[in-house]
């Protein structure tokens, strides 16, 4: 009862700031997002607004994968770019000032999350198979990894369902903490800021300036496989006593 009202003020915006994401997120798009917030707050926007704001945009970027110049797929690179890094911030920022989070709205932002790939990598293939005179390789693939990453994404949501949790990081925080400080796990700590979080959707708008869509497409599918496996290995983690960890909501 002894704070200022200038205290209070600055815990209230280290609650709507706090920095969930990776590394990336927090040097770069963050400077973006804050004040997009601000402006969504005065506007009276609720995070599944922009949430649907970001699926729209996701929609309308991957359109123009299928236009077969240059231009357009830097407007597919700066228009998803945004979207899927600066937006995807905003939403969770504006849920935490206006005291919305939610358990439907945290299932509801990782279903676009899981989106925000799985878009372009459907125009991706529809391109691609137009632009090689009809190489079926393309479709194959492309069938394929969605039913892989689709099945995986099936489990894993079921899994934190069970386990009571409703968002993805939350889970990962508990879930490095129950493993055990081993040569490889040193290894992938020190390369996990690379990989994770939103700076794989970086990898993807810098690849687009080199106008090769079979490349855009084949780095989906990479990163499409082993992290379908990774929902699979953290479930089966998990599920082993040595490995199990509270469940928590976030």
């Amino acid at each position: 009862g002894r704070e200022s009202q200038e205290d209070r003020i600055e815990f209230f915006w280290r609650i709507g700031f706090k920095e969930i994401s990776g590394e990336f997120s927090k040097l770069v798009n963050s400077h973006l997002s804050k004040p997009l917030t601000f402006l969504f707050v005065r506007l009276g926007f609720s995070p599944n607004a922009i949430s649907i704001l970001e699926l729209i945009l996701f929609v309308i970027s991957s359109a123009f994968l299928l236009i077969p110049h240059y231009w357009a797929i830097l407007v597919f690179a700066v228009v998803w770019q945004f979207s899927a890094g600066v937006l995807d911030r905003c939403d969770g920022e504006v849920a935490r000032i206006r005291n919305y989070e939610s358990e439907a709205g945290a299932r509801f932002d990782m279903l676009i999350d899981d989106l925000r790939f799985a878009l372009p990598f459907v125009f991706l293939a529809i391109a691609c198979y137009r632009e090689s005179h009809r190489d079926l390789g393309y479709l194959v693939v492309a069938l394929a990894t969605a039913a892989w990453y689709g099945t995986a994404v099936v489990y894993h949501n079921r899994f934190l369902r069970r386990a009571g949790y409703v968002s993805i990081q939350a889970m990962g925080v508990d879930f490095l903490k129950t493993q055990a400080e081993t040569r490889w796990f040193a290894v992938f700590r020190r390369i996990q800021p690379f990989t994770k979080g939103d700076i794989r959707t970086f990898y993807i708008f810098l690849t687009s300036f080199f106008g090769n869509k079979s490349v855009l497409f084949w780095m989906l599918v990479a990163y499409a496989w082993p992290l379908g496996a990774s929902y699979f290995f953290t479930i089966v983690k998990f599920r082993h006593p040595s490995a199990s960890a509270p469940a928590t909501i976030a």
